[in-house]
């Protein structure tokens, strides 16, 4: 489907966010249950899932069917500036030391916590904000079926999912071993999860300005 295509790389771009991974890592490695990981997906999943969601259904209702072109151009070249704007201020930060305040305590968090913390971050977060309706600008674009609309939602919340249900597979199914792999990768995404981010949310906002400008000058 052309709108699962399109929003793919929105998805990716979420799915390898450094953070929600950290947090898994810290859960699998502690004891607490598994059961609180796999609340903590499911929160961030359904975040995704619901801003995606409200976005879709607002342009739906709010821009008339067969006029989109114009004002997806532009909500495409202003995603494109924030993502770009968000690149700038995480270089500015990449050196900044400490573990974030709301990720304090993560290995002892219970199943409801998680599953709070998890949507909060899903949802609202402001880069996964953007990089959300980055991917539903492409699928509004695709198409304007709500059926396909709601596939496309729902396959975008899985993809975006993915980097946590990985290693909760893993680290369910494989051990004390495997948990010192989990820890290991948990190390390296701490010492580069941010340069990733920044070229990620770099070379996406380009691709939406210049797409975008494209657009409008046609």
């Amino acid at each position: 489907m052309n709108a699962i295509r399109d929003a793919l790389p929105a998805a990716l771009a979420i799915a390898i966010s450094a953070a929600p991974i950290l947090v898994i890592v810290l859960m699998l490695v502690t004891t607490r249950p598994a059961r609180v990981a796999w609340t903590f997906l499911a929160g961030w999943a359904l975040g995704i899932a619901t801003a995606a969601s409200i976005i879709v259904v607002a342009v739906d209702v709010s821009v008339p069917r067969g006029r989109p072109t114009a004002a997806g151009a532009l909500v495409r070249v202003l995603l494109g500036i924030a993502l770009l704007a968000l690149a700038v201020r995480s270089w500015r930060r990449r050196a900044a030391a400490g573990t974030p305040k709301w990720m304090t305590g993560a290995g002892s968090w219970s199943a409801a916590r998680a599953l709070a913390i998890a949507f909060a971050l899903g949802a609202v977060n402001p880069k996964n904000l953007a990089l959300t309706a980055a991917g539903m600008s492409s699928v509004l674009d695709a198409t304007d079926l709500p059926r396909e609309q709601a596939a496309a939602v729902a396959v975008f919340a899985v993809i975006a999912s993915l980097s946590l249900a990985i290693p909760i597979l893993l680290g369910t199914a494989g051990g004390p071993r495997i948990r010192g792999s989990l820890s290991r990768a948990g190390e390296w995404m701490t010492a580069n999860g941010k340069t990733i981010s920044v070229a990620v949310l770099a070379a996406i906002g380009i691709v939406l300005v210049v797409g975008g400008v494209r657009v409008l000058r046609a």
